[in-house]
């Protein structure tokens, strides 16, 4: 097989947020590929409990899953990290701090657990979208003494989807230094440098023995850019945002539509479109 290795975001990508399920003929192609000797990796920014719950109805009980935007990578049948970039506490709580001053919900994640300052509108619908409940801890998570030594996964800044593009260039330019960008209506994610999906795959195929070239990458949201950029072949859904749109080296089929088993499929024929 021409490309042993596929590396694919969750959301918008192959799970469809309004059915609230991944396509059956989508799950079909997932099983192929992965039948006919082909790694098949799930990319994305949910916790750990979260996404290796959803893994599992897909029938991926073995190999390796990437969670919280490329921070952590995770052996599933052991559950122990594989390779984890944290964000340092200095800088967390430096963002932190910036989004308190300005009245912006936040949220940390450590561990398999994530934490918000008190129960909002936000997080309250993240947990209930993912299937996971928060900690609150009951006060500014700056000043939170239980996480003030705390490297963490990353951080989530959640908005109304209308305010997520200002607040977003407003964070890129605060801290030029940190990976942010948006992985859905809602979320603008930070997470270390060293993390991010581009490094996360990279590491994974350095781990597995593959070269990253021979990888394929599926995804629709801004964090994703970086692991499309990175492998052989990226392939971007059509549902997908402009930016994601323009750097793939393939558009396929909407989530709703199966874009990606249109291409998995076509993998396993010897064949990717626009190559």
């Amino acid at each position: 097989m021409k490309y042993p290795i596929v590396f694919c975001d969750f959301d918008g990508t192959i799970f469809d947020g309004d059915r609230m399920v991944v396509p059956q003929r989508t799950r079909q192609a997932i099983d192929a590929y992965r039948a006919a000797g082909g790694i098949f990796v799930l990319t994305t920014g949910r916790i750990y409990p979260s996404i290796l719950r959803e893994a599992g109805k897909l029938g991926i009980c073995d190999g390796h899953i990437i969670c919280l935007q490329g921070s952590v990578g995770y052996d599933i049948v052991s559950g122990e990290e594989e390779f984890c970039f944290d964000l340092p506490a200095k800088e967390w709580h430096r963002v932190a701090e910036f989004c308190e001053e300005k009245g912006w919900i936040c949220q940390i994640y450590h561990d398999t657990n994530y934490y918000v300052a008190s129960p909002n509108e936000y997080s309250t619908y993240y947990g209930n979208y993912c299937s996971v409940e928060p900690t609150h801890v009951g006060e500014a998570l700056s000043s939170w003494e239980k996480g003030k030594d705390w490297g963490i996964h990353k951080m989530i800044v959640l908005s109304h989807p209308d305010l997520v593009p200002e607040r977003m260039a407003v964070l890129q330019a605060q801290f030029p230094h940190l990976d942010i960008s948006r992985s859905g209506p809602r979320y603008i994610e930070v997470v270390s440098p060293k993390a991010g999906k581009g490094n996360a795959v990279c590491e994974m195929c350095k781990r597995l023995g593959y070269a990253v070239e021979d990888a394929v990458a599926f995804g629709d949201a801004t964090n994703d850019l970086s692991m499309l950029a990175a492998v052989g072949f990226g392939v971007a859904t059509a549902n997908g945002y402009p930016e994601t749109l323009a750097i793939a080296d393939h558009v396929c089929a909407s989530v709703d539509e199966c874009g990606v088993a249109d291409v998995l499929f076509g993998l396993l024929e010897g064949k990717l479109p626009s190559e």
